[in-house]
């Protein structure tokens, strides 16, 4: 056998993507999961981001439906938390219609301060959606994800 020359690196590890066999799936998160984590303030999404990634998700975060809705076009996201309070052009709830129009099954989060029939009308009936209300814990964000990634997962399989 060859010996390996100091050029040639090798990993132990598979590069993080989606789509990992189901059993490095189940014991490395990160590999099958990246998160969006939209929301105008800055540190609220960065309380969320860490909370996510101390749990094992790849977390990509942003504040304005602009800046997602280029996010969501170049990556191949688990799941979108957002606030449906986004500042500029878009709003939260015009950055969900524009998602259901690419992606029914894309599982969200939307998030505020309001209830749901404050937000301008009754949220679409949606198997990939659901409504936390602010303040929330990241325990019970976690625990949504959880309910909602892996019935992607299966649905994709």
């Amino acid at each position: 056998m060859p010996p390996v020359s100091n050029h040639h690196a090798v990993s132990l590890m598979p590069p993080p993507r989606l789509g990992a066999p189901p059993y490095l799936a189940a014991a490395f998160p990160f590999l099958r999961t990246m998160l969006l984590v939209v929301d105008p303030n800055a540190p609220v999404r960065e309380v969320i981001s860490m909370a996510l990634r101390g749990r094992g998700y790849r977390v990509v975060g942003c504040e304005t439906a602009e800046a997602a809705r280029d996010l969501l076009v170049a990556n191949p996201f688990a799941a979108c938390i957002m606030d449906a309070s986004l500042h500029g052009d878009m709003g939260g709830l015009e950055l969900l219609r524009w998602l259901r129009a690419r992606d029914t099954a894309l599982p969200v989060v939307l998030t505020s301060g309001m209830s749901g029939h404050d937000l301008g009308g009754p949220l679409p009936q949606d198997k990939a959606l659901r409504f936390l209300a602010k303040p929330f814990g990241t325990r019970r964000l976690i625990e949504l994800l959880g309910g909602l990634i892996p019935c992607q997962a299966l649905a994709a399989e």
